[in-house]
């Protein structure tokens, strides 16, 4: 290893001799030991400078000394450049040993010269020797502590290294309840085959596992029941055992996190990275790039996920011993079918050349059946089509094992006649089992056996008789028992359609709350003559049923006939016993009784625990599962009442529970579920208002940051929502003291911009996708595609060239197009590109179109045709093939185009020509020259959606006051005046779904609403971007605005409701001399020269509260904290005071008399720090504060700790 730097004073090269080496030497551990700060090497500082002064001379010593140094050179640039800061204290133990060995050898030096420890060593070979002998046994100590120190080096970077990938790959969030072996698998009732049954078929498919077959899925497919989890877990157990398995995932209906098709393949990824560690190295690589790609869609995530990590080490030899194997069962039972095809298809289409296999277990269904066949596939097995007599005798060897601790056991007829009742169907012989065996064979199984040997058939379709013929046979037993009363009969039938409509598992206790039956020995005494078809997990009481196929039966009136559970009536049902659960929760407000908002709720300590005990089971399934069974159970109509009560009373708390059990995102969509019912209720105008506030309140909530800490549903949300909103009114009694802000902005929080989404490249255009749910946005070199709702990107970028674009979805949402070009560059033409919306990948082109001097581009709204424009030309082009349809000559050059809705007819501005085309035809329809009072070109144009009017902006380069045009899409009359937009650098417009609004973007950052009859002005100025709008568009339903800018945001503002904006607030405030934001960004707070200070809202930057005379001179400093704002002025005077009621609630106080220069509290808001000057220099000042929950804070004392 190469030794340290010399220090300066040394010559490069020179050799340090007499007093220079020595200060060189004890220079170099000095150095080093300061550094460090480790303590031991100092003594071997003082130690070898000791030994310097005494034994160094001339000759071999020297040179032996010299060698020792640069081998302790060496260790200590090890130690500072791995060791810093607390590493270092892992080497302090070995740095002691050599301390201790050299303060030996000195000391036996010290000996053998008979005491003369401070005299230099007499010259003599003898001493000579054993001076080089003790530099030798130090050099040696040394070298070994450089090993050492080497090898702990190398494991602690491997440890951090591992740290560090262990983070990001349990960012994938796996489903670890769908491993095969998982605790939640064995609540499930998974397990392996009997021994000795299904050997062919377990052969078959450990054999295909481990040979060298091109195909890379085995489909095990077979109708409900035919056994297929349980030949997947034994195939899962066998491949364990050989160390080939790499992952698994057991689809289930009755978990979410099971039947969540986008839990798949990051489960498969982590799992892989567990079992490999070259794959996880590799994916941890790609993980740092994109740490949110388990939020894309399906073909991304296995993209990244699966397919680069095994490409990038595929040719370096195998990643682990054998064959990687993956098992993937009950693909069926996952709740997206169009998504269960999609991951299918990716199976089947992308994993050739990779070096695993997959095995996949399902049902026949359609979907996944046609996929199969396509693919012409040769690795499957269908369980319901193998030879029913090795069938029949695995089935038997089950019956014999398990009904052997009968007494007497099953003869071998009888088990020939179970098995041929069974059939091929396992499910029958298990169900068959638990019936006899119910209550460890303690309820007369021999005549259990009679009922099921002697039932009649059932009439109904030959695939579902038999287990349909069990089935009713089991209910008959139970709820045709004469020995039951009424009363018990109803409990059973009620638990029984309970468990089968319940969208997730719920525990016997949350079964006797939320069925108002109080008491779980009732549920019990209702679940045990049903032991056969629903299952109680010991572990934890969860109820189950045991079978898939079993509410399929239930479910069907032709199969269950009496037993038939009306799935519409029990939902309903159950929605109403949610909304009482909810409604008789103590307490209705801060229900873990947080003490502060000033902590997320993941800092506050064992708040998991605080949320388990106030939050059961039977409530936080009400609140996440409500408006679910509300929509199954299409009683919107008849839960009128219910609705009004819980929007109008306990929507807050269900928010809290929600956002307390980190389920916010199903908050947003049960919002979305209420959103289509106001249209079923639209004679309830009071309720419709409420409803339609609720989700902007919940959306708001959702969207913003504050969402982490739940106590900001009250002290900000709350507090400054507006106070005539529904939700404000219903709610008063939750916010604290007389909230009376003054000015307009309370009045308008609800058009707040709802989210900001921020990107690194510019954004123009944006188009949403035809269901909404997505928007696609053009970039400088290429395409994103983020969701509406969270602004997460969930496809892209997709490439394509620089330059100007124009992007659109086709119809079906199933592509996205882009145009790119150069505007007006005379040898660029331009690029057309369409992707896959859900794979990514290229559907169309990339190809050219040939049209110089391009200024304009735009497709039509089916995507078939394309329109570009240049100096007086519009041509249309085949969207499919790139060949020209129609060269249509203009009167000037074209500066904006625009297709009809239905695609006929396409508009183009020419300077003051207006001109319109026949798509089909291309022939002219009309032509106009400065209609109206159109004076000036337009630099942007678009058809409203009622095919009505064309709307556009006129060129702010040439119209200092730019106007807003609307004409007649017939005649090209003007509609009425244009609009003075008062703003001079419109960008952009578009028009809302109904044709009422004109939404415009402008170069002044700003964002307003225009009235499309009057031109008055009903919304805006928005404002909450910093550069230019360059997009702006109304979502499908007309209830948002989604605007972009030069600078990457994207911001969604709500447009549900639209007001004329009163005047601005006159400033009032004097000279502002600070300013700070509050903890969420939605506020800031101003302190000004006259010693006022005022609250302003950061989105409109209207005045909410003040301005408060707090000070008599100068405010100097701020901060803002939650609902408390503390300021300092120039005299060293400190006010609190509550910015929901000007309430001054602590001071004036002083903790010096100089001027405040700096303010600031602590993150719980405890400590309050203060910066006063002191003859040119700063004094620290700490006060601790006391700050009861509930109360009006004040001063515990002030303990005063200064500091420069």
């Amino acid at each position: 290893m190469a030794g340290l730097a010399q220090p300066s004073h040394i010559p490069s090269g020179a050799t340090p001799t007499g007093k220079g080496l020595k200060i060189h030497a004890t220079g170099v551990v000095k150095s080093a030991a300061d550094m460090l700060k480790i303590g031991p090497l100092r003594d071997i500082s003082d130690m070898l400078q000791g030994f310097a002064d005494m034994y160094i001379t001339k000759g071999k010593i020297q040179q032996e000394y010299e060698e020792l140094q640069q081998q302790l050179q060496a260790l200590l640039k090890i130690i500072e450049e791995n060791c810093d800061g607390d590493d270092g204290l892992t080497i302090i133990p070995k740095v002691n040993d050599i301390r201790e060995f050299i303060e030996g050898e000195l000391n036996s030096l010290g000996n053998k010269q008979g005491g003369k420890q401070h005299g230099r060593l007499l010259e003599g070979s003898n001493n000579e020797e054993r001076i080089i002998t003790c530099c030798r046994r130090i050099q040696s100590y040394i070298n070994q502590l450089s090993l050492d120190t080497s090898l702990s080096v190398l494991k602690m970077k491997e440890a951090q290294s591992k740290d560090r990938m262990s983070a990001l790959i349990g960012r994938l969030l796996p489903s670890l309840s769908a491993w095969y072996n998982s605790n939640a698998g064995e609540d499930l009732k998974r397990r392996e085959c009997t021994p000795g049954t299904r050997v062919d078929v377990l052969a078959n498919l450990l054999g295909w596992a481990n040979s060298n077959s091109v195909d890379t899925v085995y489909w095990l497919n077979g109708m409900a029941g035919t056994g297929k989890t349980t030949i997947a877990y034994s195939v899962c157990k066998e491949l364990a055992n050989k160390r080939k398995l790499s992952a698994s995932f057991f689809c289930s209906r009755l978990r979410q996190e099971c039947r969540d098709v986008k839990m798949i393949i990051p489960s498969i990824a982590y799992q892989l990275a567990q079992a490999s560690p070259p794959f996880r190295s590799a994916l941890s690589v790609v993980l740092e790039e994109d740490q949110d790609v388990h939020h894309k869609v399906l073909d991304v995530q296995f993209e990244v996920l699966i397919r680069e990590p095994l490409l990038v080490n595929l040719a370096s030899g195998p990643l682990i011993p054998g064959q990687m194997v993956v098992v993937i069962d009950a693909l069926d039972e996952c709740d997206n079918k169009e998504s269960t095809r999609r991951i299918l298809n990716i199976l089947l289409s992308k994993t050739a050349n990779l070096p695993i296999k997959f095995i996949v277990s399902s049902r026949p269904e359609p979907q996944i059946r046609d996929q199969m066949s396509e693919k012409n596939m040769i690795s499957r097995l269908v369980l319901h089509e193998l030879d029913t007599g090795k069938v029949q005798t695995d089935i038997e060897r089950y019956f014999r094992e398990e009904l052997e601790p009968m007494i007497p056991p099953p003869n071998e007829e009888e088990i020939t006649v179970l098995a041929r009742k069974a059939g091929v169907l396992f499910i029958y012989a298990a169900t068959v089992v638990r019936y006899i065996s119910y209550d460890n064979f303690g309820r007369n199984p021999a005549a259990r056996l009679r009922t099921i040997l002697n039932a009649s058939q059932i009439q109904g379709s030959t695939k579902s008789e038999e287990i349909d013929q069990l089935y009713a046979t089991v209910l008959g037993a139970a709820l045709g028992d004469q020995g039951i009363e009424r009363e018990e009969r109803e409990d059973m039938q009620q638990v029984l359609c309970a468990v089968i409509c319940a969208r997730e598992p719920l525990t016997i206790g949350a079964l006797s709350e939320l069925l108002e039956m109080k008491d779980e020995k009732r549920i019990y005494a209702a679940l045990r003559p049903l032991w056969s078809v629903l299952h109680v997990v010991e572990s934890n009481a969860l109820v189950t049923t045991l079978h898939a196929s079993f509410p399929d039966f239930m479910f069907d009136p032709m199969r269950s006939k009496e037993y038939y559970c009306d799935q519409n009536s029990q939902h309903k049902r159950i929605a109403r016993l949610c909304f009482k659960c909810i409604n008789q929760t103590q307490p209705h407000f801060n229900i873990c009784k947080l003490e502060t908002s000033y902590l997320l709720d993941e800092k506050v300590p064992e708040l998991e625990e605080q949320v388990n005990r106030a939050i059961p089971l039977q409530l936080f399934y009400a609140c996440r599962y409500w408006a679910e069974h509300m929509e199954e159970g299409n009683c919107v109509l008849g839960g009128i009442g219910d609705l009004r009560d819980f929007l109008s009373k306990r929507l807050l708390l269900w928010l809290e529970v929600l956002n307390l059990k980190k389920s916010i995102e199903a908050a947003r969509e049960c919002m979305r579920l209420l959103e289509g019912w106001c249209k079923l209720i639209a004679g309830e105008q009071e309720l419709v208002e409420l409803a339609d506030d609720a989700k902007r309140f919940v959306d708001a909530f959702a969207s913003n940051p504050i969402h982490q800490s739940t106590p900001h549903i009250y002290v900000s949300m709350l507090a400054f929502w507006p106070r005539s909103a529904p939700i404000a009114k219903h709610y008063a009694e939750f916010t604290r003291g007389p909230v009376e802000p003054e000015g307009t902005a309370m009045e308008r929080r609800q058009r707040a911009h709802l989210a900001t989404w921020a990107f690194d490249n510019a954004v123009d255009p944006m188009t949403l996708s035809p269901d909404g749910f997505c928007i696609a946005l053009g970039i400088d070199d290429g395409v994103l595609v983020v969701d509406s709702s969270n602004g997460r990107v969930v496809l892209g970028p997709l490439a394509c060239p620089e330059g100007r674009k124009t992007i659109a979805f086709s119809s079906d949402g199933s592509c996205i197009l882009s145009g790119s070009f150069k505007y007006r560059h005379p040898h660029e033409n331009a690029t057309i590109v369409g992707w896959d919306t859900h794979t990514g990948n290229t559907v169309l082109g990339p190809y050219r179109i040939q049209s110089r001097d391009m200024r304009c581009l735009s497709f039509s709204p089916d995507c078939t045709c394309i329109a570009t424009g240049c100096s007086y030309a519009v041509s249309l082009w085949d969207a499919k093939e790139g060949s020209i349809l129609h060269y249509l000559a203009t009167s000037n050059i074209v500066t904006a185009l625009t297709f009809s809705p239905n695609g006929t007819r396409v508009a183009a501005s020419c300077a003051t020509i207006f001109q319109i085309w026949d798509t089909h035809t291309g022939n002219a329809i009309l032509k106009l020259d400065s209609p109206g009072d159109l004076r000036y070109n337009l630099r942007s144009i678009t058809y409203s959606p009622d095919d009505r009017h064309i709307i556009g902006v006129s060129n702010f380069h040439i119209d200092e006051y730019q106007h807003i045009y609307i004409l007649d899409s017939q005649t090209g009359d003007q509609h009425s005046s244009p609009i003075d937009s008062a703003t001079s650098g419109i960008h952009c417009i578009g028009c809302s779904p109904d044709s009422r609004y004109i939404v415009s973007g402008s170069q002044d950052q700003t964002v307003h609403v225009w009235d499309a009859q009057n031109g008055n002005m009903v919304l805006g100025p928005l404002k909450a971007h910093s550069q230019e709008i360059t997009s702006v568009m109304f979502s499908f339903d007309g209830s948002h605005i989604i605007s972009a800018c030069e600078g990457g945001l994207i911001c969604k503002w709500d447009a549900r409701k639209h007001i004329i904006i009163p005047s601005s607030v006159e400033d009032s405030c004097g000279w502002i001399r600070c300013v700070k934001f509050s903890s969420d960004g939605t506020r800031f707070a101003s302190g000004s020269e006259d010693g006022r200070i005022c609250i302003w809202d950061a989105d409109t930057g209207d005045m909410l509260v003040g301005p408060v005379e707090a000070h008599t001179t100068q405010i100097t400093a701020l901060d803002f904290l939650g609902h408390r704002v503390v300021s300092g002025s120039a005299d060293g005077e400190i006010h609190i005071f509550d910015a929901r009621n000007r309430e001054v609630t602590l001071g004036p106080f002083r903790v010096d008399s100089r001027s405040i220069q700096a303010i600031a509290y602590s993150l719980d808001g405890e400590l309050l720090a203060t910066g006063s000057e002191q003859q040119g220099r700063t004094r620290c000042t700490f006060a601790m504060l006391e700050v009861p929950i509930n109360e009006h804070y004040r001063a515990l004392n002030l303990r005063l700790v200064t500091g420069r």
